[in-house]
């Protein structure tokens, strides 16, 4: 017994450290890229927190995702994908300890890997949520904050350090984006219904850590930069009809989720789930807190109709198909009968299969992107004119989940737009323009 312990130990720290070397050298090999180079230029001059709070008063209230941003550039890009990779490795232990595959009742090594496949297959805009460095700031490193304190959530209890993390944890998980930080909030408020209809019971830990995630969530929402951006960027959307608009982002949201095949697949996938767990899972409490963290991630996603934006860019999903993932495992966390066992086994090779073959062709073709992008780079580098600096437009595909051209901005003909205003400071070069 403690001989299969130790070895499923080791295994779980082995397939850790395979996770945080394949993402450490697919960072190495992705440079910066549009948001990035601003960051990691204001990130030198030393600012970071003084750049934050502007960042707040002026254009993004995720105060939060902007700074770890802009703190992990201050080590460049070597610095920023050392700290990545290790977040990345951090982030997929939190979720098998949330999906409770880790447990000694649940524990499989083939359900271990089926979890960590279904997250490199199913999140979407993989490499702009855990490779593109503004994208691991506002995604990744606030999923690590929502599944830090969902995990402590769902297993809180009233000893008096739950007190402490619970409100500091649901602070910064309100104060996180704006649709995924709702979705954890709708989790939160579930899961203690649950737990009182179970056990007739509220924990005042989690009341406190409920109060504080709204109190973060108000100060996300009421960003003066916020506002601000709404206006710049869409100064009609205030005057639209509410319904009129919705209806319309939803149409288009769904327009989207049905050109995606992955996404498409995961949605079948999960109706599967939920009628196998409905037929079968006897832990009714297990059952409903599993699909409370579905329910989470489908208003996570249904909120982007309401949103300015956002609606049809993969990164603003992937919170919502994480929260999706967590709840079908803890779904199915209990042992079904033969046949439906086969069943589940086979569909879980099925996902390690298509996981693999995924990566691997998006990781090629990503590959081919970062060398064009590189060789951008050096040209404006090398360029003798450092007054005017024309550069050629690059090929890119932003259909490829795993490469960061899913979140590239090209440059254009107005060298005061976006983003050849933040290409301008990070290369010291006065004006740059797209031939």
């Amino acid at each position: 017994m403690i001989k299969k312990k130790r070895f499923s130990q080791f295994f779980i720290a082995l397939l850790l450290i395979i996770n945080f070397l394949i993402m450490l050298v697919w960072n190495l090999k992705t440079p910066l890229m549009d948001d990035d180079l601003w960051f990691r230029y204001q990130a030198v001059q030393g600012h970071i927190i003084r750049d934050g709070i502007q960042d707040y008063m002026t254009w993004n209230g995720r105060f939060w995702g902007q700074t770890f941003c802009r703190v992990s550039l201050l080590g460049g890009q070597k610095g920023s994908s050392i700290l990545n990779a290790f977040l990345f490795a951090i982030l997929i232990f939190l979720i098998l300890k949330i999906t409770d595959v880790l447990q000694d009742k649940n524990f499989s090594l083939f359900r271990i890997v089926t979890v960590i496949s279904a997250i490199y297959l199913f999140t979407p805009g993989f490499a702009s949520v855990f490779i593109w460095r503004a994208g691991v700031g506002n995604y990744m490193d606030t999923m690590l904050i929502y599944i830090s304190y969902l995990l402590l959530f769902v297993n809180a209890t009233n000893k008096k350090l739950a007190y402490l993390y619970l409100p500091i944890l649901g602070f910064f998980a309100g104060w996180g984006n704006e649709n995924t930080s709702g979705g954890v909030i709708l989790i939160s408020i579930l899961v203690i219904c649950i737990q009182y209809v179970f056990t007739k019971r509220f924990y005042l830990s989690q009341i406190l850590g409920l109060v504080f995630s709204l109190i973060g969530l108000a100060i996300l929402v009421m960003s003066p930069g916020g506002h601000n951006r709404l206006v710049t960027t869409h100064p009609n959307f205030l005057q639209e009809s509410i319904i009129r608009r919705t209806l319309s982002n939803f149409k288009q949201l769904v327009a989207f989720i049905l050109s995606q095949k992955q996404m498409v697949l995961f949605f079948v996938l999960l109706v599967l789930v939920i009628i196998v767990a409905t037929l079968y899972n006897k832990n009714r409490y297990q059952y409903f807190i599993g699909l409370s963290f579905v329910i989470g991630g489908v208003a996570s996603i249904l909120v982007l109709a309401f949103a300015p934006e956002g609606f049809n860019e993969s990164r603003a999903f992937s919170g919502g198909f994480i929260l999706m993932i967590v709840g079908i495992f803890k779904l199915l966390s209990f042992n079904v009968e033969n046949r439906i066992s086969l069943i589940i086994n086979i569909i879980s090779i099925l996902i390690i299969m298509l996981s693999f073959y995924r990566v691997v062709v998006g990781y090629k073709d990503a590959m081919i992107f970062n060398h064009n992008l590189s060789a951008r780079y050096s040209i404006i580098i090398n360029s003798k004119n450092k007054e005017n600096v024309y550069v050629e437009p690059i090929s890119y595909n932003s259909n490829n989940d795993y490469s960061i051209e899913n979140s590239f901005f090209e440059l254009t003909n107005d060298p005061n737009a976006f983003p050849n205003n933040v290409y301008e400071p990070y290369f010291n070069v006065k004006k740059i323009y797209l031939k």
